[in-house]
């Protein structure tokens, strides 16, 4: 009877967890996702909560006379910045188009000499029929090359297609956010105290403490990767003047920001590099831009789960390995969303707020010695 009655408890607390799993997943996956406008609307009213209630105390202005000021400031800064670098890139792209014809000039045209007389030189001999072979080739590449260049130019067509398409769309999602931040932030208190009395006295102390964690959390998490950031610039910095390079502090920190963003890092730039540097003839180059590349990756990937976890109170393994799965299961948005839930629940866990696990474990000091054999023992075996 014992048994069956285990047997019972274990199924219901099994169909318990996966129905929060579940529940959890369409939440992320899809409510989170489709109300963005709405969630990062939430997420600045709460971040600009504190600046506009000292403003209002210190000024003893109206709580929306003063939030006004704080996010009139708050959205100037953004659209200065968003408008700095968006200027930047345009200009580096049209940059780039100009450069186009040297580029051609200086790589892509000797590189396809060279592959053709690499060709003629060491495959082409063994052929009887060598004229019409080598003809053949050469046709059937500048062909390729014109089907790589007409599906480069079919993508960006649609590229720019789907930003025309998109455009309207994205500025819709932005006002409805922008107009979501002002009315929350009005409100914020009100809003606050109505949400929060939908709750018992134990689920508003729970809701009161994961508030706090993701607060504390955020802050931590973006102090541990602007020091992973320095780290990478230094490292870049370090590689890029042994190569003799010239911008070292400019390049370092474009391709740095790059290393930061998820499932993108500083392979994207370094290993491209890389290639049409080898294809070119400079080994030497292309060599050290594939170990600065390895020694980065190593890096990262060394301090990565030690620093941010260290900063949340998690364990690397853990945190590497919730790192993985939400970017494998919710894609980008995964990689914040999944390490922050697993902390909440965490430290709610370790506060006795709720009990999903047991949050103590030994430490290797405080591990028990191991027993020594027996000599009489150790005879017994001889």
């Amino acid at each position: 009877m014992d048994e069956l009655q285990r047997k019972k408890t274990f199924m219901i607390n099994f169909a318990y967890f996966a129905l929060i799993v579940f529940i959890y997943y369409v939440l992320v996956k899809y409510v989170v996702t489709g109300l963005m406008p709405f969630v990062l609307a939430g997420l600045v009213a709460i971040g600009l909560n504190a600046p506009i209630e000292k403003l209002a105390n210190s000024l003893r202005l109206p709580r929306r006379g003063a939030a006004m000021i704080v996010l009139v400031i708050f959205y100037a800064l953004v659209a200065g910045l968003l408008t700095l670098i968006i200027l930047r890139i345009v200009w580096s792209v049209l940059e780039w188009f100009g450069q186009l014809p040297m580029l051609y000039g200086s790589y892509i045209e000797p590189l396809f000499l060279r592959l053709i007389e690499f060709y003629n030189t060491h495959v082409a001999d063994a052929s009887a029929n060598r004229e019409p072979f080598t003809q053949n080739m050469i046709n059937e590449i500048m062909g390729n090359l014109s089907s790589v260049v007409s599906s480069i130019s079919r993508l960006a067509i649609g590229f720019a297609r789907n930003m025309v398409v998109g455009t309207p769309t994205m500025l819709l999602k932005l006002l409805f956010s922008i107009l979501a931040t002002i009315f929350l932030c009005f409100d914020y208190p009100e809003i606050s105290y109505f949400a929060i009395n939908q709750f018992n006295p134990k689920g508003q102390r729970i809701v009161n403490d994961a508030r706090r964690y993701i607060k504390r959390s955020f802050s931590r998490m973006i102090r541990s990767y602007a020091i992973i950031m320095t780290v990478t610039w230094i490292e870049l910095c370090i590689g890029f003047t042994l190569m003799q390079m010239e911008d070292v502090a400019v390049l370092a920190i474009v391709v740095a920001i790059f290393d930061i963003l998820p499932a993108v890092g500083t392979g994207t730039i370094l290993l491209p590099w890389a290639i049409i540097s080898l294809l070119n003839g400079d080994m030497s180059f292309a060599g050290s831009l594939v170990l600065l590349w390895g020694i980065i990756t190593v890096v990262r990937n060394y301090l990565e789960p030690r620093i941010v976890g260290g900063q949340l109170g998690l364990n690397p393994v853990l945190m590497l390995m919730s790192m993985y799965l939400g970017v494998k299961v919710f894609g980008a948005l995964g990689f914040v969303v999944l390490p922050f839930s697993i902390i909440v629940i965490k430290n709610l866990n370790d506060s006795g707020m709720i009990h999903v696990f047991n949050s103590r474990y030994l430490r290797k000091e405080q591990q028990p010695p191991k027993e020594k054999k027996r000599a009489d023992d150790q005879g017994d075996l001889i």
